[in-house]
């Protein structure tokens, strides 16, 4: 059977490929060429639906991994290069973050570190995901959110060794931002 393979869908009909995922594809997906013709609601709608899907057919864990998988492909090289030049271009990770925060002013984004730089909060008021974004609807159940996670792991790679990242507010279950915790072990002002 053929599934849709482009766009952000496409990344988790890929990721199911990669992650082995194949015997379970016909169940989760069989409907996935139609997405091409639905209006962005739609389309969030679909995905959500597709979700439910996987985690029935691949249960929780594995469903949060293909959508981890997801986002960072979606951060991909683009975005690690966006921070290796912002780091590139920062003698300190004060000014890092400072010139970070600047940049990420039109994405409604903003990132703060405790005071032993052990944790860094990210707190956004728009989703990562332009999907949701284009759909503004509120899901009772936050399964994209893994997506962000795993966008943030990318993005952040050239900067930190992150050790996790927990999310403690979710626009999807309608709070009034997306709120990251990401642990760090070193940076690169550290010597990573």
């Amino acid at each position: 059977m053929a599934y849709h393979r482009t766009g952000k869908f496409g990344r988790i009909t890929k990721n199911l490929e990669a992650l082995g995922h194949h015997a379970s594809m016909d169940h989760m997906l069989h409907d996935s060429n139609q997405i091409a013709t639905l209006s962005a609601k739609e389309r969030a709608s679909y995905v959500t639906k597709v979700l439910e899907r996987m985690v029935d057919a691949i249960g929780e864990e594995e469903t949060e991994e293909v959508m981890m998988a997801c986002g960072r492909n979606c951060a991909g090289k683009l975005w690690s290069r966006f921070v290796a030049d912002l780091r590139d271009s920062s003698p300190t990770l004060e000014a890092f973050i400072k010139v970070l925060n600047d940049q990420e002013r039109d994405y409604n984004t903003s990132f703060s570190f405790d005071d032993d730089r052990k944790k860094l909060t990210i707190t956004r008021t728009r989703c990562v995901c332009g999907l949701i974004n284009h759909a503004k609807e509120t899901y009772s159940n936050a399964r994209y959110c893994a997506c962000s996670r795993g966008h943030f792991m990318t993005f952040l790679g050239p900067v930190f060794d992150v050790a996790k990242i927990t999310q403690t507010g979710s626009l999807l279950k309608g709070d009034p931002a997306c709120v990251w915790v990401v642990d760090i072990e070193r940076t690169v002002f550290d010597g990573i």
